[in-house]
Order: structure tokens, then sequence, then C-alpha cells
């Protein structure tokens, strides 16, 4: 449990980092953090009692990727609300958009010609980036992978609920829900928690609830 001064303290590190790093994930982590600790006991509360509520979280990846999709349609139809989510995230719906009519989407995959921010700036050209996770499985990676994905989240989540790990459940849906706008969650070297993820799924035994 963290007392007042210390949410104080994680607070101006979070402006801190946002201000002088520009780093969203480092800012996400921190605010995550933050999150816990003043809802901890209420989050624990609604894990803990058996409803809907885990069937969309063992099912989540699939939801979320659902609910993209949905955008990115309302937005291709000139919807207000997803005009407004697209200037909200920085063009993102835009550019699910447009990598969707030039790939669509395959089995397998495609092979994306992508043009990072940095090397935009050096080219004066524009950036051209596949944010969304959920985006970024289905076209990039495919159908194929993007259904492992699922299952594969779904036997994690069921081994948590199984061990009553419900701080790591709550990590992990912050950071599903941070898929939306970031494709780097399912990169280990920004979210170590898969190695804990993947080792829970591999040895299909219960965790204990430290």
């Amino acid at each position: 449990k963290v007392d007042f001064k210390g949410i104080t303290i994680l607070i101006l590190l979070t402006l801190l980092i946002d201000y002088f790093a520009d780093s969203r994930a480092s800012t996400v982590i921190m605010i995550l953090i933050i999150l816990i600790s003043l809802f901890h006991k209420n989050f624990v509360s609604i894990l803990s009692k058996q409803n809907s509520k885990h069937l969309i979280i063992r099912n989540l990846v699939l939801f979320l990727s659902f609910f993209t999709l949905m955008i990115v349609a309302m937005y291709r139809n000139y919807s207000d609300f997803a005009i407004f989510v697209n200037k909200l995230t920085t063009n993102r719906i835009w550019s699910i958009s447009l990598f969707y009519n030039k790939y669509g989407i395959h089995l397998f995959g495609s092979q994306l010609t992508l043009v990072s921010t940095e090397t935009a700036a050096l080219l004066n050209t524009k950036a051209y980036i596949l944010d969304s996770c959920y985006a970024n499985l289905i076209i990039q990676y495919g159908l194929f992978v993007y259904v492992i994905v699922c299952v594969l989240f779904r036997k994690g989540f069921d081994r948590l609920f199984a061990s009553k790990n419900y701080n790591l459940i709550l990590i992990f849906v912050l950071l599903l829900f941070y898929g939306l706008v970031e494709n780097s969650i399912l990169k280990i070297s920004y979210n170590f928690f898969l190695l804990y993820f993947a080792e829970l799924i591999r040895h299909n035994k219960e965790v204990t609830h430290e």
C-alpha cells in the first residue's frame, strides 16, 4: 500500500518523465502503478467475484480487436465519434485504415513498408506506423498468429484466475488496453511481464499468489 506521500512522489515522477523523456511507455507504467496503489482493494474485490467480467477479461484480446476494427469501420463512414478518436490518438485510426486499404487481412500476414517517426524527420516525409497492437497483429502477422495470441492470452488468464493472482491480471488488463494505441505490449523488451506469462502457460500449472 502506498500512502499519500508516495502517491504524490509517483505523480511528480510521471509528470517529469512525460515532460523530459516524452516516453509514453514509461508514463503509462507509472500511471499503472498509481492506479493499482489507489484502487487495489476495489479491483481485487471485483475480480474475485465469478461473473461476466471473467469472460470478458479472458477474451479481452478478442474484444479489443473487435473494438479497433469497429472504430476503423466507423471512421471510414465519417463517424464524428471515430474522427474524434482519431484526433485524440494522433491519427492512429487513419493509419490503421490506410494499412488495411493497402495490405488487407490475410491468413499469414503481409510484409509492411513502415516509416518510423525518426526516419520521416530525417527524410522530411510522412511517418507510416501501425501503432495499434491489434491492428498490427491482424494485418502484419495475419489471422493464424492472431488466433494463437488470443488462445495463449485466454489460457494465461485462466491460470491467473485459478491461482487468484489478481495483481498480475490487473497489470495485463491495463497493458492490453494500452495496446489499443501501442504495439509494444507484445515485445519482451517493453513488457517483461510476458516472460512470467509465458512461464505460467508453459508449465500448465497454477502460480502461487504472493
